[in-house]
C-alpha cells in the first residue's frame, strides 16, 4: 500500500467518524428536544394552563431554540443582567404567546418545566448509576446445587447421598 492510498484510507475512517458524529449530535439533539417538549407539557399542566397539547408546546420550544438563543446571547453582549434576564424571560414569552396565557402562568410553567428536568436527569445521572453500583455491593449469593447425587461404592455396593460438588470419586 501507498503513501498516497494510506492517506486516502485515513482520510475516509476521519470522513465517517465526522458523519457519525454529526449524526449522534442531531440524534441528541432531537431527543433533548422532544424531553424538553414534555418537560414543558407538565410545567403547563402544574401551572394550571388550559388547553395544552404537544403542538403548542413543540412551537414554544422551538422559537426558544431558535429566538431565544439568539436574543439571550445578543442581549447579554450588551450587559450581563439584560443577558440573564433574557435567558429566563424569553422562553416566558414564548410561553406566553403559545399558549395565550399570563405572565403569572408562563412563568410558573417555566419554572415547573425546568424543576421536571433537574429531576429527570439528577435520576438519570445520580439515581441509576447509585442504583447500579450498590446492587454491586451487595453479599455475593452461593448458588451451589440443591441436587442430591447416589454414589454407589464399589466394595460395599451401599448407597450414599451427597452433594453434588462432593461427588467425586478417587481411583484406588
Amino acid at each position: 500500500m501507498g503513501e498516497k492510498e494510506l492517506i486516502d484510507f485515513f482520510n475516509l475512517i476521519l470522513g465517517a467518524g465526522i458523519l457519525l458524529a454529526i449524526a449522534v449530535f442531531l440524534i441528541l439533539a432531537i431527543v433533548l428536544c422532544v424531553l424538553q417538549v414534555i418537560f414543558l407539557m407538565i410545567g403547563a399542566r402544574f401551572a394550571g394552563i388550559e388547553d395544552r397539547s404537544f403542538g403548542k408546546a413543540l412551537m414554544a420550544i422551538v422559537l426558544n431554540i431558535f429566538f431565544g438563543t439568539f436574543l439571550s446571547i445578543l442581549l447579554g453582549k450588551i450587559h450581563l443582567l439584560l443577558g440573564v434576564f433574557a435567558f429566563f424571560l424569553v422562553p416566558c414569552l414564548f410561553i406566553k404567546w403559545s399558549y395565550s396565557c399570563s405572565w403569572i402562568k408562563a412563568i410558573l410553567a417555566y419554572i415547573f418545566a425546568f424543576i421536571a428536568s433537574i429531576v429527570f436527569f439528577l435520576v438519570t445521572f445520580v439515581g441509576i448509576p447509585l442504583a447500579i453500583s450498590q446492587s454491586d455491593s451487595k453479599e455475593k449469593v452461593d448458588h451451589k446445587p440443591a441436587v442430591k447425587t447416589q454414589i454407589i461404592d464399589k466394595d460395599s455396593k451401599n448407597k450414599k447421598s451427597s452433594n453434588a460438588r462432593s461427588a467425586v470419586s478417587k481411583p484406588e
